[in-house]
């Protein structure tokens, strides 16, 4: 499992180079878990909630899922969901925009993948 971690990193590292893990209003990276062999997506986004299209939590799945593919491109045998960030996506997406304006989320995280 390390070794698939550590080839997700460097996939992740030269990927990054021609399609960065970010675009205007969020950045994905991977929070790594040695002790227990897994990693968890973090997206965080870029600016204050009322200025997030209202889909945004769309971009940091869509950004996850690359991720993940590239995981499982990289010999992990894990499972690739429509949403990587599930719950606390779903969750931040019924935040009304307007009744957020002094609200900046400090990142979503996804389940642990891995072991």
């Amino acid at each position: 499992m390390n070794r698939g971690i550590a080839l997700l990193c460097l996939g992740m590292s030269a990927g990054a180079l021609a399609n960065p893990m970010q675009n205007e209003y969020v950045e994905l990276s991977v929070v790594v878990d040695r002790t227990n062999n897994s990693f968890q997506l973090a997206c965080t986004p870029k600016r204050a909630h009322s200025e997030m299209p209202k889909d945004w939590v769309q971009d940091c799945n869509r950004l996850g899922r690359q991720v993940l593919d590239l995981a499982v491109d990289s010999g992990m045998a894990i499972e690739i969901p429509a949403e990587p960030f599930g719950e606390a996506g779903r969750f931040v997406t019924e935040i009304p925009l307007e009744a957020a304006d002094n609200i900046k989320p400090e990142r979503l995280l996804s389940p642990a993948y891995g072991e």
